[in-house]
């Protein structure tokens, strides 16, 4: 007869003496029926010892695992409670609170494409205005240089008030330039992040 089913007896004439219930102590099990259900005891069963069992904490915290056959106080296979780092807890704990403010802002999918739509009609709104002030700022710019290369192609010194005026020009279109592009990261920003919550929110209200 093997190992495993001289455990299996032992428990089995055991069971009714006080052998499990000493076993069980404060701790609970989780434990599967012949028929594959689950569920919980603070006294080990013929079930658990047969089918394997997991041993938890007061915190519902598994602890420690044991095999078909394995009666809880062999060698367990895993002996140690997992721990948590605490910026994974806070990452945890940060992510729940999201997931509940997703769940209580959307009452479904096209919810979330209505809102990231306003939010992009706001951005190109705001983009569109800046690239006609782009638009202005670069001819106004071409014009002074075009006025300036007349003074050079002509050998005159560049007056001051147009060298000033050109620079500002060019600092100004340099600026805008730089919203423009700005702008277009928020405007793609956006969208990543309205397909992420609605991936997140497909995920977390299931088929």
């Amino acid at each position: 007869m093997g190992r495993h089913s001289l455990l299996w007896l032992c428990g089995l004439a055991a069971l009714g003496a006080a052998v499990f219930p000493c076993l069980a102590g404060a701790r609970m099990y989780k434990c599967t029926d012949p028929q594959g259900r689950v569920y919980y005891t603070d006294k080990l069963t013929p079930d658990c010892v047969q089918q394997g069992t997991q041993e938890m904490n007061k915190r519902g915290i598994v602890v420690r695992e044991y095999e078909a056959g394995q009666v809880p106080g062999g060698k367990p296979v895993k002996r140690e409670e997992p721990k948590v780092r605490p910026e994974e807890a806070r990452e945890a704990t940060e992510q729940a609170r999201r997931d509940r403010a997703l769940l209580a802002t959307y009452a479904n999918e096209k919810e979330i494409d209505l809102a990231r739509d306003r939010n992009l009609q706001q951005a190109e709104l705001a983009l569109a205005s800046l690239k006609a002030r782009e638009k202005s700022a670069a001819e106004k710019a071409a014009r002074l240089k075009a006025d300036a290369a007349r003074f050079t192609g002509q050998g005159k010194p560049l007056p001051e008030w147009l060298g000033e005026e050109l620079a500002h020009a060019e600092r100004e279109l340099a600026a805008l330039q730089a919203q423009v592009a700005s702008k277009e990261e928020e405007r793609e920003a956006i969208r990543a992040r309205f397909e992420a919550d609605k991936a997140r929110y497909r995920a977390l209200k299931g088929p």
